[in-house]
């Protein structure tokens, strides 16, 4: 009775409960990304343009590229 009991508390914290809403949203990401590899590799290389496009203006425009790399790095989140 007391690993039941002792489950079940386990089940009901909210840190649990947190940590398993997490793994199912990152299964259901990674079953998404590997459904649709072709809208992956379109991100990243849309990454990569902003990454180059910001080391190109950089000496000119810092802010700019620090927006294009801030924009780069979300991407796909």
């Amino acid at each position: 009775m007391h690993l039941a009991l002792a489950l079940y508390r386990l089940y009901e914290s909210r840190r649990v409960h947190r940590a398993l809403k997490t793994l199912a949203l990152e299964t259901r990401t990674l079953l998404a990304a590997l459904a649709s590899p072709h809208q992956i590799i379109d991100e990243v290389q849309a990454m990569r343009a902003m990454q180059l496009e910001a080391a190109r203006i950089e000496p000119t425009q810092p802010a700019r590229a620090a927006v294009l790399r801030h924009h780069a790095a979300r991407m796909g989140l």
